[in-house]
């Protein structure tokens, strides 16, 4: 009986030339009838759920290697910069704008999550809780971790800063927000260089 995987070589050659989020090996090789002369059924394709019609009997889904995206997590490092140049310029100005340096702060970790995430071959969800980010990043990269785990209680920052006061709330310090763009700041030099590494 010939093997029910697909082999290493074949798999990474449309892992590459499809970029499919899922390839299902089907016929008889899934089934376990095939001869050693037997052809490779696949399926492949980007779907984040297949149609029913598509599900096949006596099949095997096959985990796709994950690839960094480089122009992704670049894309992402660059708007968070802008962001950093904005809580620069903020603080520069004294606690006039000081919600919105602290909104541009949290913006920055969180793209700056993302282009972590999307070095490991994730699509960042569109999601601005910090901490949901820093689980995936921290799966990704366990190095950065710690230094995300710091940041994640800034994730109120995009809603509290934005709107009128939120009950008892007050809002965050100039002095808690440098806090903060320090450590946006290592986290951005986490980012470049699991992009250039």
């Amino acid at each position: 009986m010939a093997s029910r995987k697909v082999p290493a070589d074949l798999l990474q050659a449309v892992v590459e030339h499809f970029n499919p989020r899922k390839v299902i090996l089907f016929g008889s090789r899934a089934r376990g009838g095939a001869r050693p002369d037997s052809d490779h059924d696949l399926l492949s394709g980007r779907c984040h759920t297949w149609p029913r019609r598509m599900a096949l009997s006596s099949s095997i889904e096959h985990a796709v290697p994950k690839q960094p995206n480089r122009h992704s997590a670049n894309s992402w490092i660059a708007k968070a910069d802008e962001d950093i140049d904005t809580v620069d310029l903020c603080l520069s100005a004294g606690g006039r704008l000081a919600n919105v340096a602290a909104f541009h702060t949290q913006q920055a970790a969180e793209k700056l999550l993302k282009a972590l995430i999307a070095m490991a071959g994730i699509e960042p969800p569109r999601v601005h809780d910090l901490a949901e980010l820093t689980d995936l990043a921290g799966k990704a990269k366990s190095d950065v971790r710690t230094l995300a785990e710091k940041i994640e209680t800034i994730t109120s920052w995009a809603v509290l800063t934005r709107y009128p006061s939120h009950g008892d709330t007050p809002p965050p310090t100039t002095g808690e927000i440098a806090d903060a763009l320090r450590l946006v700041k290592q986290l951005r030099a986490l980012a470049a260089k699991a992009v250039s590494g």
